[in-house]
């Protein structure tokens, strides 16, 4: 059975509580992924469906219906969320919680709690011990008491919050826990929704911070209280006396006026927005702004489009601003396919945040960069002005009701792509000299039209046809927005900086190598890279999750047609800034699906946050005056290194 990750399963549980067709753009911005990565999950949702009486329907200029019977959703629900098995990280997130809830443990209450065997709480309790260390807390183990922690009340629920904030399960897991039950729930709730309506404050998440809420009651509760030195100095003592105040009622009247406090600042630092009153909030919507405005300088947006960014960005940075002042850490899953697979906006999105870290007093990480150029990235893909969709031809040597059904079909299933005909061959032959096409679909092997990709299908569009149909229009889609951005990037790069970048800025002779052929591209991503492993700029890791990137990923780092751009993440072992060059005299296939046509391999490494290496490469190699040097056969290393992204001539 196919399992469906976090972000899937949401998905899902969103789809079942509608009663209309939605878009893929809408569901874009709900979950603040582009289009492209929303269609990828409708397609994982569909494979999962298949096991159920249950399915996703399209139709063309009204979007997406889950049909399925009442009765059977929980049941499809419950499959989704069983099925997924947790993470490492996961069960040492939840091992962490069953520590900071309970005052004493053993090895086996962990397994039980935590639904996993003794031996594998046994193997991950060093990261658990860690991870308590980083954040000032001592666990002990007792033969014959068991294991607790020790520390520093505020440290406990530092670490809780972090906790809860890097967990991929739903708040009803957390719920489900035995601290959890024993109350404070209610009063947790009541006090959300009095600061609401009192303060006017609504939560940005408000399960996860009625459930940091509640833990501060539980831990009273206990008579483990906080010390007033302990309380955030990033809210004024005035304005929490002045809110608590207003709250006062709805505390447990045992509860100490530090708790109180505690509480209230919980409330004020989970804000999604309070009236525009000053500090996180305030600062949210300028840097939200502030990346609307550099979108807008790379792609314009009307005005709802505009509004609906700040909006939706304002929230998520409010989130971030918070972690990113009191030190709690994110987890995002998704940032190493984010840096892969939209890794030019990746990098312009790390570039304008770098731009204005000191103004805000805080340094965006890979992951915190990672969702926000999520954000950038489905606005970008989304606006009413970016036309990326494909236009496909299709040629049908079949009969007329035939070659209607196909029509219909890939109308259907395909609905985000304008589709022309269908037609005969030779009609449309006519057609094609003064109307290109990004994708030709055809039923008849025969028919191969030069200067065109063709897909040869089933008159009744199998599945199998349908999946290839869906990667290659990913692709095409995705070449499109390349395309734009290196256009829009351009224009930027002339009109603000002015500044000539040449090959030999990057990488010098010796690091860069060209050969006739090689035997793969796993090979040729080895070859490339060999000059900055021997010089010690990078580790024979670096290269083998360059090649795992690949594997998992498909083609998304073939940006420019014929080159692509490789590389790991900052931790995958790299050592300093580096870039490395393969040219080949013959193409080769690289990847082993959504495979493209390859002659240069450029591996690029970044430590310094405020390079542009990637950007200023893809530029040059993006140039076809470029292109067209490094297609000659008397192709020089002296003619590499003064490649540069000056005017064409």
């Amino acid at each position: 059975m196919t399992t469906l990750n976090q972000r899937q399963t949401d998905l899902l549980r969103h789809l079942m509580r509608q009663d209309h067709d939605v878009t893929v753009s809408s569901l874009a911005s709900l979950f603040s992924v582009s289009s492209r990565t929303i269609r990828n999950d409708l397609n994982d949702i569909r494979y999962y469906l298949k096991d159920f009486d249950a399915e996703l329907r399209s139709e063309p200029h009204k979007g997406i219906r889950l049909i399925c019977v009442e009765a059977e959703k929980a049941d499809i629900l419950q499959h989704a969320i069983a099925s997924r098995s947790p993470s490492p990280e996961e069960r040492i997130a939840r091992m962490s919680l069953e520590l900071l809830c309970n005052d004493v443990r053993t090895y086996e209450s962990l397994a039980n709690a935590c639904q996993i065997s003794r031996q594998t709480v046994i193997s991950c309790f060093p990261n658990v011990e860690k991870q308590f260390e980083n954040n000032h807390l001592s666990i002990s183990k007792e033969k014959g008491n068991g294991i607790f922690v020790s520390g520093k009340e505020i440290d406990f629920r530092e670490l809780f919050v972090e906790t809860i904030a890097s967990m991929q399960d739903d708040a009803e897991t957390i719920q489900a826990m035995q601290w959890a039950k024993e109350g404070g729930q209610k009063t947790a709730w009541q006090l959300l929704r009095y600061a609401r309506d009192t303060l006017h404050v609504t939560c940005y998440d408000p399960e996860k911070t009625a459930l940091i809420v509640q833990y501060g009651l539980y831990r009273s509760a206990h008579n483990h209280n906080l010390d007033p030195a302990d309380l955030p100095r990033i809210i004024s003592p005035e304005e929490l006396q002045a809110c608590s105040k207003k709250l006062q009622d709805q505390f447990p009247a045992k509860l100490p006026e530090t708790e109180r406090l505690w509480t209230v600042s919980i409330l004020l630092q989970n804000i999604a927005g309070n009236d525009g009153k000053p500090g996180i909030s305030q600062d949210a919507s300028r840097l939200a702004r502030y990346l609307m405005n550099r979108l807008q300088v790379l792609h314009p947006l009307n005005g709802d489009e505009k509004q609906t960014f700040v909006n939706g960005l304002g929230r998520h940075l409010e989130t971030a601003l918070f972690r990113l002042r009191n030190h709690i850490p994110v987890q995002n899953v998704m940032t190493e396919q984010i840096q892969i697979s939209i890794p030019l906006i990746y990098e312009y999105t790390k570039l304008q945040l770098v731009n204005c870290e000191k103004k805000y007093g805080v340094t965006f990480d890979d992951n915190e960069t990672a969702y926000i150029a999520m954000y950038i990235a489905s606005a970008y893909e989304s606006s009413s002005k970016m036309d990326i969709s494909a236009k496909v031809l299709i040629v049908c040597s079949f009969g007329t009701t035939t070659s209607a059904i196909l029509a219909a079909r890939m109308r259907q299933t395909m609905p985000e792509c304008q589709i022309i005909g269908p037609t005969s061959r030779q009609e449309a032959e006519v057609y094609l000299k003064d109307n290109p096409v990004d994708l030709v679909v055809c039923t008849d092997g025969a028919h191969q039209i030069a200067g065109y990709p063709v897909v040869q299908v089933n008159p009744l569009l199998s599945h199998d046809n349908i999946e290839l149909l869906r990667s290659q229009l990913d692709q095409i889609t995705y070449e499109k927005m390349c395309g734009n951005f290196l256009t829009s990037y351009k224009t930027i790069h002339n009109n603000e900086t002015n500044r000539k970048s040449f090959i030999h800025d990057f990488m010098s002779s010796d690091e860069i190598q060209v050969l006739d052929r090689v035997d793969s591209w796993q090979n040729a991503i080895e070859i490339a890279a060999t000059p900055l492993l021997r010089e010690g700029k990078l580790e024979q890791h670096y290269i083998d999750r360059m090649i795992e990137a690949v594997n998992r990923l498909g083609t998304y780092m073939v940006i420019v047609p014929g080159t692509a751009f490789v590389h790991a993440g900052t931790s995958d072992g790299i050592h300093s800034d580096c870039s490395s060059l393969l040219v080949l005299k013959k193409p080769i296939i690289f990847g082993d699906h959504d495979a493209k046509c390859v002659s240069n391999i450029v591996v690029t490494g970044v430590l310094n946050r405020e390079k542009t290496a990637l950007l200023d490469l893809v530029y040059i190699f993006a140039k076809e005056a470029n292109q067209r040097l490094l297609q000659e056969d008397d192709i020089t290393k002296e003619i590499i290194l003064n490649l540069n992204n000056g005017k064409e001539i």
